[in-house]
C-alpha cells in the first residue's frame, strides 16, 4: 500500500462516528435547502429551480468536506488520547502527548501530559527513596 493511500485510509479514525456526524450535517443541509425552496415558492419557468438545485448540490459537497475536516480534528485527538491513556495505565508513556496543529482538545492533551510528568516524578522519587533506604 502506498504512503499516500495509507495516509488517506488512516484519515478515518472513527469511521462510524464520523459517518454519523457527516450524515447529520447533510440531512440538516437538505432540510435547510427544502426550506429555501418552499420560501422561494414553487419553481416557475424562469429557471430559479435549476439554480436552487445547483446551490443545494454545492452546499452538500461543501458540508461533506467541512464535516470530514471537523470530524477528523475531533476524533483524531480523541483516539490519540485514548491510546496515550492506555500507555499511562500500562506505565509505558514516555513523554508528552502531542497533537497536530489545528486539532481540538489541546488543553486536555496538555493535562494528560502533566499527569504523565507527575507520575514520572513520583516514580523517580520512589526509586531514589528505595535506593537511599538500602
Amino acid at each position: 500500500m502506498s504512503k499516500s493511500h495509507r495516509r488517506f485510509a488512516n484519515y478515518f479514525i472513527a469511521p462510524r462516528a464520523q459517518f454519523i456526524f457527516s450524515a447529520q450535517m447533510v440531512v440538516g443541509a437538505l432540510a435547510l435547502a427544502e426550506l429555501q425552496i418552499v420560501v422561494m415558492g414553487i419553481p416557475g419557468a424562469d429557471g430559479s429551480f435549476f439554480w436552487a438545485k445547483l446551490v443545494l448540490a454545492l452546499s452538500i459537497v461543501a458540508i461533506v468536506l467541512y464535516t470530514l475536516v471537523v470530524s477528523h480534528r475531533v476524533f483524531g485527538p480523541v483516539h490519540a488520547m485514548e491510546v496515550y491513556a492506555d500507555k499511562l495505565l500500562a506505565g509505558e508513556a514516555d513523554g508528552p502527548l502531542t497533537l497536530r496543529k489545528g486539532d481540538y482538545f489541546t488543553d486536555l492533551a496538555a493535562r494528560l501530559s502533566k499527569i504523565q510528568e507527575k507520575l514520572a516524578e513520583q516514580e523517580e522519587s520512589a526509586a531514589s527513596n528505595m535506593s537511599e533506604a538500602s
